[in-house]
């Protein structure tokens, strides 16, 4: 079984999940679980706990079958992710090793200024 193949039909299992979970969602909202749970949040320990539990799981569960999705659906349409390594093999330019010298110049001299300030002359 090739890539796009495999990356199709897991897509589609993990649309079928999709849509069971909003099914659930849906059917929770409509008989009134969902009011009845966010409602009972701060009644005590447990509902609190619950309803915490049951929307952060909730979630979760959406920002994770939605992620692996669109991993899918990139393979299934071929489209490689190539990490880019931004400050790899850079050289530094001699623009930003100018800039780089003139602030710790600045910093220095900065440095030297409070440690003036803070010379106290012993009194005699």
């Amino acid at each position: 079984m090739g890539k796009r193949t495999k990356a199709a039909i897991q897509a589609a299992i993990l649309a079928a999940l999709m849509g069971l979970l909003a099914w659930h969602t849906i059917l929770w909202h409509l008989d009134g679980t969902h009011t009845d749970l966010f409602n009972a949040i701060g009644e005590s320990t447990w509902d609190t706990a619950k309803g915490v539990i049951y929307y952060v799981g909730l979630m979760g569960a959406t920002g994770v079958l939605l992620g692996m999705f669109s991993e899918k659906l990139t393979d299934l349409i071929g489209y490689e992710v190539k990490k880019i390594d931004h400050f790899g093999d850079q050289e530094e330019t001699p623009a930003v090793a100018e800039l780089t010298a003139r602030r710790e110049a600045a910093l220095a001299e900065q440095a030297a200024e409070r440690a003036e300030e803070q010379v106290v002359e012993p009194v005699r």
